[in-house]
């Protein structure tokens, strides 16, 4: 009896020491109020998490997080939930659409469906976009073998071509490389040459092949026109939003200066964003900083703010044939009933190279003096280069099968 009574005493002093630790630890770091019972506890930690949109201690969350410009977190670099983070100081492909996201969620402004083609934004509304916000290209220049001799030391289309494999064309310097006095105002790399095309002959240097490839898209390659946010829009009817794109500059960087970090306009945005979170939300600057920015959250604000919005009446009902110059609610639901068979028009799974030049042809002979043809101009001379090619025995139909 004595040691049943025992080992009952043993469990009660154990029991006690393990609440009164972890109410210490919780109160410590969540600094709740000591009077709080366990079912208050709990309703305030959710008032808080909701109240001021704390995810960063969400494991979901973290996983579909985007880090801001790494500038934004000098105060908190130490801080131990970045330290420990897998995706900290590396380039995320991910953060730009959660921008375009949160800018578009930030500009809507839905006009009456009265009106000619009617939005859901501003008429003029357009997101940034540059080549190496994309796909980070200006850090990735370092690590080449060609940044000390092209970059370092100025060096000239010349000297590049000298450094590349043998077989390059005869009209390398002029046609498809352009020295650059430095400093130069259209240059905002501190570059001294431009690429201005693609080489169409295969070269045995990859490095060289892929040095060339990301100079030409840091400043000269074409940038898109437009982005799709396919079946963004409410996903049960399937609506994608058409967004213009316009090309903006990082700012002025030398890539040549070592010592000073490139400048980006991620940083810009980042402290848009912290800003429009302190303010709206009552955050403090770590906690936005640690909540990141996620396209999922964001493309889950813009559907909620268009939850109550019937989107066919601001669906576009022909789109233009060559280019938007608004942003525009696009796509069609289909509906079917289980089991009916569904015809598909094997046209749209073929592509036959002469008919999509005739396409381009009329783009080009449609488009404005505004727009930019510069992109569909160069598609227009590859597809003619190989119909007149008469080697050229690609096969001219591609079917796919679904």
């Amino acid at each position: 009896m004595k040691k049943k009574y025992s080992r009952i005493l043993r469990f009660l002093i154990l029991f006690i020491i393990f609440v009164t630790g972890y109410y210490f630890f919780s109160t410590q770091n969540l600094e709740i109020k000591p009077t709080l019972n366990n079912i208050e506890f709990q309703s305030y930690i959710k008032e808080i998490n909701v109240k001021n949109e704390i995810y960063y201690n969400n494991e979901k969350y973290l996983r579909i997080r985007s880090f801001l410009d790494v500038a934004s977190y000098k105060e908190i670099e130490e801080d131990e939930a970045l330290k420990n983070s897998k995706s900290w100081k590396k380039f995320d492909k991910r953060l730009l659409p959660a921008i375009w996201l949160y800018l578009i969620n930030s500009n809507l402004n839905l006009t009456s469906t009265d009106v000619p083609n009617p939005s859901i934004l501003p008429k003029d509304f357009v997101l940034p976009f540059n080549w190496d916000l994309l796909m980070n290209i200006s850090p990735t220049l370092f690590n080449s073998k060609y940044f000390e001799p092209i970059v370092l030391n100025k060096g000239t289309c010349g000297a590049f071509k000298d450094l590349s494999p043998k077989n390059q064309p005869s009209n390398f310097i002029g046609d498809y490389c352009k020295d650059i006095v430095y400093p130069s105002s259209d240059n905002d790399y501190g570059l001294s040459i431009r690429v201005l095309k693609k080489i169409d002959q295969p070269l045995s240097d990859i490095d060289w092949r892929h040095f060339h490839a990301r100079i030409y898209n840091l400043l000269d390659f074409p940038a898109p026109q437009n982005v799709l946010f396919l079946g963004a829009l409410n996903r049960k009817k399937n609506k994608g939003l058409l967004v213009p794109l316009q090309k903006i500059s990082n700012g002025e960087n030398n890539l040549a200066d070592l010592q000073n970090p490139l400048k980006t306009i991620y940083q810009q945005f980042s402290d848009v964003f912290i800003q429009d979170r302190v303010q709206k939300y009552g955050l403090s600057k770590k906690d936005v900083l640690l909540n990141g920015i996620s396209v999922y959250h964001e493309l889950t604000q813009l559907n909620e703010q268009l939850s109550n919005i019937d989107l066919e009446k601001y669906r576009t009902k022909q789109l233009p044939i060559y280019k938007t110059k608004q942003p525009m609610v696009i796509g069609e639901q289909i509906k079917l009933k289980a089991g009916d068979p569904i015809d598909i028009n094997q046209d749209l799974f073929s592509w036959y190279l002469p008919k999509v030049l005739k396409n381009l042809q009329n783009e080009i002979k449609l488009a404005s003096d505004e727009d930019d043809i510069t992109q569909i101009t160069f598609l227009k001379n590859h597809a003619e280069k190989l119909l007149s090619d008469k080697y050229y025995d690609e096969i001219k139909y591609f079917d796919f099968l679904i």
